[in-house]
């Protein structure tokens, strides 16, 4: 093993050839602070591969105790107080698709019994927009009311149930719900053409359909609109979170967020 002088000496012989080499030799104080520089490279790595140890913690037993019984006494207060209550788990909603989607009709329907009005759907939306790029949404306006439907067979035609349709100002709205499941053969391009049917019939300026699921698609779908359920999760919780309110309509919202998590 060279030492580290016999090293900067071999170091200092290789420049000095390989000045010659390009004809140019290189002076010596350039020769000393090119020597200099990679002489802290090689520091720099060393101390890298060999970090300072990190001091042991030790526990102490005597504190240890009271610890536990703090934390006792916290999960008790928030089992009494609803804290670790998940209404949406208790409801054994799990992952069934038609049942979750009829809670998502309910989030963001502008008329819902949680009082937030459409601030879930806007949020929403927002989000979406914030990531396209051909700005689909730009033009859509809900309008100060709109209507949300589940289930919704356009001119009662069962072989295009719609999952969520949502009727606003100017614009026409299919929401597809999807867990644990691909679409079927054709079946967003049906959706798409009925969405625009149903704008014409109702006179609607523009009609858009969106697709959500638990991941997007590796390849973008010409006239669909791809979500996820961690959308739905983040809008609901940026309403939670702005509205700053701890009432019963709010605690439900935020459950159901977390119940999402599982969506993956």
């Amino acid at each position: 093993m060279k030492t580290d002088a016999e090293k900067l000496a071999s170091l200092a012989d290789f420049l000095q050839a390989f000045g010659g080499v390009n004809e140019s030799p290189l002076p010596p104080n350039r020769l000393l602070g090119l020597t200099n520089i990679l002489s802290a490279i090689g520091d720099y790595r060393a101390a890298m591969s060999s970090p300072a140890p990190v001091a042991a913690r030790r526990l102490d037993t005597a504190e240890f105790p009271k610890f536990l019984l703090a934390l006792r006494c916290a999960l008790a207060d928030a089992r009494k107080d609803g804290r670790l209550l998940n209404v949406w788990t208790l409801a054994r909603l799990g992952r069934d698709e038609v049942r979750t989607a009829a809670v998502l009709t309910w989030v963001l329907d502008c008329y819902g019994s949680h009082g937030y009005g459409s601030a879930v759907l806007d949020a929403l939306l927002s989000k979406i927009k914030a990531r396209m790029q051909r700005g689909e949404l730009d033009d859509i306006d809900l309008g100060q009311r709109y209507r949300t439907t589940r289930e919704h067979s356009p001119f009662g035609d069962q072989s295009n149930r719609i999952d969520i349709m949502i009727e606003g100002g100017n614009c026409v709205i299919f929401l597809e719900v999807k867990i644990d499941a691909p679409p079927g053969h054709e079946q967003l391009q049906r959706y798409k053409a009925a969405s625009m049917v149903k704008a014409v019939a109702t006179q609607k300026k523009h009609s858009r359909l969106l697709y959500l699921s638990q991941s997007s698609p590796k390849a973008a779908q010409a006239d669909v609109i791809f979500l996820t359920w961690a959308d739905i999760r983040k809008s609901i919780q940026t309403v939670i979170r702005q509205a700053r309110s701890d009432d019963i309509s709010g605690a439900i919202l935020r459950q159901f967020a977390s119940h999402l998590k599982k969506f993956k």
